[in-house]
């Protein structure tokens, strides 16, 4: 009878057999833009951390001061446009079409970002854009408030406007005088959030990306895991809230 031969030593293949291999960092989703992402320094992420919140918080700026001016409009009364719209058609008539270059530009912008055509610069156009843009003063202001914004070429035309509109003289009329007032403030802030909507999504989720990152590299605890565990101690030691 042969002698049992001993054991082999186990190979190192055969020691790792049976244990989950652990998830690569890519796998956990910290380096969606892949292994390079990985490389990065914590310096290098934490930089970049900052320059995105400061971009993210001049895009929330931008965004507030539109939704302020969208305020502003909606609480001029209809009358008010009415008056506006009447001063420019007396004005375009009985001068020549001689307005001043604010007014006029205001209606083109206005025009633009409505998506309402004017098939030349005449006078005649003009008045058509207008009447289109007015044809319910009563909706005016919400229907402007929901107008989507215009991509960054397209919007660039809206500039001569903006400088256009801080030559403008009073006309003596409260309410012609109200009615460009709110106007000019719409179109800036419509203007300055047409050049940064089609980024915001872009940097939002770029800014969740590496604050992500950022967070596995210095060992912090993901973002909301603290005060999530906080909430559930709490609510156990003090038992069920009563909505």
């Amino acid at each position: 009878r042969e002698p049992a031969k001993p054991d082999a030593p186990p190979s190192p293949a055969d020691e790792g057999a049976g244990r989950e291999a652990l998830p690569s960092p890519v796998d956990q989703g910290f380096c969606k833009g892949g292994e390079k992402d990985c490389e990065k320094s914590l310096d290098e992420v934490a930089d970049e951390v900052l320059r995105l919140r400061s971009q993210k918080q001049q895009h929330d700026d931008i965004r507030e001061k539109l939704v302020q001016a969208e305020g502003r409009l909606c609480r001029v009364p209809p009358h008010y446009l009415l008056q506006f719209q009447c001063y420019l058609e007396q004005a375009l008539a009985d001068r020549g079409g001689h307005v001043q270059e604010s007014v006029v530009k205001l209606v083109e912008g206005l025009c633009l970002a409505c998506r309402v055509e004017l098939d030349s610069s005449t006078t005649g156009a003009l008045l058509t854009g207008l009447r289109r843009l007015l044809r319910d003063p009563h909706s005016f202001t919400s229907r402007l408030c929901k107008v989507q914004p215009l991509p960054a070429l397209e919007a660039k035309a809206l500039a001569p406007c903006l400088l256009a509109g801080q030559r403008y003289r009073r006309v003596g009329s409260k309410e012609v005088d109200a009615c460009c007032d709110s106007l000019h403030a719409w179109i800036g802030a419509f203007y300055f959030y047409c050049t940064v909507a089609g980024q915001v999504e872009q940097v939002a989720q770029g800014l969740e990306r590496e604050e992500a990152l950022l967070a596995r590299l210095s060992g912090d605890p993901p973002a909301g895991s603290a005060s999530a565990g906080g909430a559930a101690r709490a609510a156990s030691a003090t038992g069920p809230v009563i909505p």
